[in-house]
């Protein structure tokens, strides 16, 4: 199943992955951080930089 995703699409899944652990573990990490987020907009704002630099990194 791995063998049909190019190895671009499959690079941008692990990244994402490991963004989404990394966020959790922050959260868990830092819970006043989570409560600083909580309003939505600035949580999607949030979301969107850790998103962005998972891709930069890779």
């Amino acid at each position: 199943m791995f063998q049909i995703l190019p190895m671009s699409v499959f690079s941008i899944l692990i990244t994402l992955i490991i963004s989404l652990i990394s966020m959790v573990v922050l959260l868990y990490m830092n819970p006043d951080m989570s409560l600083k987020f909580k309003p939505k907009s600035k949580k999607k704002k949030k979301k969107l930089d850790i998103l962005i630099l998972g891709l930069f990194i890779s």
